[in-house]
């Protein structure tokens, strides 16, 4: 599993997937052992924490040491892991970012999303469609005859 490469100021709104066994009532501190998956946005980033609040949602006793995944196309990766939160669960959760201690815990960042999924500048036919991929973004072109371009060096309507 792959982690955050860096998290900055600019993930406040991102969505994280939370997973846990903790309790479901900080109340009652009841309901634990369950697993649960919840989703709910950053609402701050520190040095080596971030937090999140949103009402009727939380992390809670329990789930200390359980995962928060950010999603990087279709691959989840650990962006944190639960450390606290208020004491009824109803105001606030943190966790600690895996981004700052990736080298302590000898692991290393994800390598950044392919944003052409494998498509190449040479490109590619299929059928009489040449398919490449340019500027970080994937186009395609319907040909009369698609094919090599030895002349320029990528596949191209010949």
């Amino acid at each position: 599993m792959g982690i955050v490469e860096h998290m900055a100021s600019s993930w406040v709104g991102r969505e994280l997937v939370f997973v846990g066994y903790g309790h479901s009532n900080g109340f009652s501190q009841s309901g634990g052992g369950v697993k649960r998956v919840v989703t709910m946005p950053i609402s701050q980033v520190g040095a080596t924490q971030f937090s999140y609040a949103v009402s009727g949602k939380n992390t809670c006793n329990g789930d200390s040491g359980g995962p928060a995944f950010a999603q990087s196309g279709s691959t989840y990766l650990l962006a944190g892991v639960t450390s606290y939160g208020d004491q009824n669960c109803v105001q606030y959760g943190v966790d600690t970012r895996v981004d700052v201690y990736a080298d302590f815990v000898g692991a290393a960042p994800a390598a950044p999303p392919d944003p052409c999924q494998g498509e190449s500048y040479e490109g590619r036919c299929d059928g009489n469609t040449v398919i490449w991929c340019e500027q970080e973004k994937v186009h395609s072109y319907q040909c009369q005859k698609c094919g090599w371009d030895a002349a320029k060096g990528f596949y191209n309507c010949i």
